[in-house]
């Protein structure tokens, strides 16, 4: 018994260095690729983050050069585009910058005159103007615009003045005066603004904006593309085209090549419409492609706060928070009018005749027809690429505005 004890305990004894002989090579062997194949993951995960680097870079350099070439379109075919940052008050809510405050600072809103929610705006923002005692200018249309920039150095005191700047033609109204002016705007789907400016010609064609073309006469799908990149060249307008002393500008767009009669021709034509006509010339696909890139990339630098036609509650709160003064009472004091069906021209206030009943009627169908054209998508895209930025941008404020309340 107890020799059979002693055997067990020898077996024991024994077997644990036999056990790790045999066993060793073998776990050797199952533990060595392990270690192989971390390494070989290691190798790949570190060529992967150098090749993700790589194409980082490349992009970068791509981007650029791209930014230069806008630039180099930008300085050389219509270098009144290029602003001076000194006299812009950036976007508000996605700069850290200071709030304007009306005592030291104007406000500007450039204002699309087909969309009914910007004529309300417009509207309220004079009444808001008068209650709070606001110096306020006339409505930037085309010739008060002219005569803006036309003012001598007497004048630039009062100018300095005014604190409240509307219309279609506002942009810039600070350039050439020692005031930082914070721009706002109601941006609006290019489509739907189109479809209003067609009704709104047909109620009122002696608008300056309607004069050019008789949109009772037209398709709509002529009219759209007769107006294409309608906030484009809104953006675009340089008063000094329309002044007597035309050559500053004139000189940047070639002259040579400019068909010299358009610019001084019938001066019934409204100067949008020769400026349009001088610039459809003088750029190319190429050019306008560079302008539009230089546009949508200085959009937070240009305005203070953008709006979005389709969401005029949002909007009116972002003004309100910025600028410190009464917009949402817009709503209070509308509240008769549908402020969300914004694009569509009210015409309540015309009347037309049998003779000036519309010859173009479209539905549903036709306007969707009408988006799929491939000549509208193209004649559209400046103010398509303008306007997908700036509603991109517009998400963005009312986030931080709903995180800060």
């Amino acid at each position: 018994m107890r020799l059979d004890t002693w055997k067990r305990h020898l077996l024991a004894v024994v077997g644990i260095p036999v056990t790790v002989l045999l066993l060793g090579p073998l776990l050797w062997m199952v533990s060595a690729p392990r270690d192989d194949i971390y390494k070989e993951k290691d190798i790949h995960l570190r060529r992967l983050v150098r090749s993700l680097h790589s194409l980082e870079k490349d992009r970068q350099l791509i981007e650029d050069s791209k930014s230069d070439a806008d630039k180099k379109t930008v300085s050389s075919k219509v270098p009144w585009l290029q602003k001076d940052f000194n006299k812009f008050l950036p976007n508000i809510y996605l700069r850290k910058s200071t709030k304007p405050t009306i005592r030291d600072s104007a406000i500007v809103f450039l204002q699309q005159e087909f969309a009914s929610a910007d004529k309300l705006l417009h509207t309220c923002l004079s009444n808001i103007s008068y209650d709070k005692d606001l110096p306020m200018s006339p409505v930037m249309h085309v010739q008060n615009r002219l005569l803006w920039n036309a003012g001598t150095k007497d004048s630039l005191a009062f100018k300095e003045r005014i604190k409240v700047h509307r219309g279609p033609y506002s942009f810039g109204a600070c350039d050439k005066i020692n005031v930082k002016c914070a721009h706002f705007i109601m941006v609006h789907d290019p489509f739907e603004l189109a479809m209003s400016s067609y009704e709104f010609c047909k109620a009122d064609p002696y608008h300056e904006k309607c004069t050019a073309f008789q949109s009772k006469s037209v398709s709509l799908r002529e009219w759209i593309l007769l107006q294409k990149g309608a906030l484009f060249y809104q953006l675009l307008f340089s008063p000094e085209m329309c002044s007597q002393d035309k050559s500053r500008q004139l000189k940047y767009l070639q002259k040579s090549q400019l068909n010299s009669t358009i610019h001084d021709q019938d001066q019934r034509n409204p100067c949008w419409y020769r400026q349009k006509l001088l610039l459809g010339q003088a750029l190319s696909d190429t050019d306008i492609g560079h302008i539009t890139d230089f546009i949508v990339n200085h959009l937070s630098d240009w305005f203070a706060v953008i709006g979005l036609g389709a969401d005029v509650d949002s909007s009116l709160e972002m003004f309100e928070k910025a600028f410190e003064l009464p917009f949402t009472k817009c709503l209070k004091s509308d509240s008769g009018n549908d402020l969300n069906n914004n694009n569509s021209y009210n015409r309540a206030s015309h009347t037309e005749s049998e003779e000036d009943e519309p010859s173009d009627d479209y539905d549903d169908d036709d306007t969707l027809d009408l988006r799929d054209d491939f000549r509208i998508q193209e004649a559209m895209l400046p103010d398509l690429k303008i306007y997908k930025e700036a509603r991109r941008l517009f998400h963005i404020q009312q986030q931080i505005l709903l995180n800060k309340v």
